[in-house]
């Protein structure tokens, strides 16, 4: 028969070492270097990846112990807030405030000598300590 322009008489066979040796040869060697190659890449990104994730995790946590402590901040000026007086306590005696009849100024009360002042924490804490109390607030809306 005719092939390629070759006249072929009769079938021919080859072992199979002779004609594709040095392709299994390349072959092999091909796919371990990109075995090679495909190993060091995934491990490189592997590595970037962790290491992103530490930093990542890092400033993650310097943002929420940065939180916690404006929080503890908050806290203690809460609590130390809650043991100082930011201004003084007036007190006036219940009998008195009865004698009244209505809300006096602040002034009027004053004058007559019927305010007790209590100035600092730890003065208010010992009288509140010894006598029963009722803490009332109100604010003058003003003559306008």
């Amino acid at each position: 028969f005719y092939f390629h322009g070759l006249d072929v008489v009769g079938v021919y066979t080859v072992p199979r070492d002779n004609m594709l040796a040095d392709l299994d040869k390349k072959t092999t060697e091909t796919a371990a270097t990109s075995v090679i190659v495909n190993s060091t890449f995934c491990g490189i990104m592997l590595a970037a990846l962790f290491c992103w994730g530490i930093r990542h995790l890092g400033r993650l946590y310097q943002a929420e112990r940065a939180q916690q402590r404006e929080a503890e901040k908050r806290v203690l000026k809460a609590a130390g807030a809650a043991i100082t007086c930011r201004f003084s306590m007036v007190m006036v005696n219940l009998r008195d405030f009865r004698e009244h009849g209505r809300l006096l100024s602040h002034e009027l009360v004053a004058e007559r000598g019927e305010l007790l002042w209590l100035h600092d924490y730890e003065t208010a804490k010992e009288f509140l300590s010894d006598y029963v109390s009722i803490f009332f607030s109100h604010q003058w809306l003003g003559w306008a």
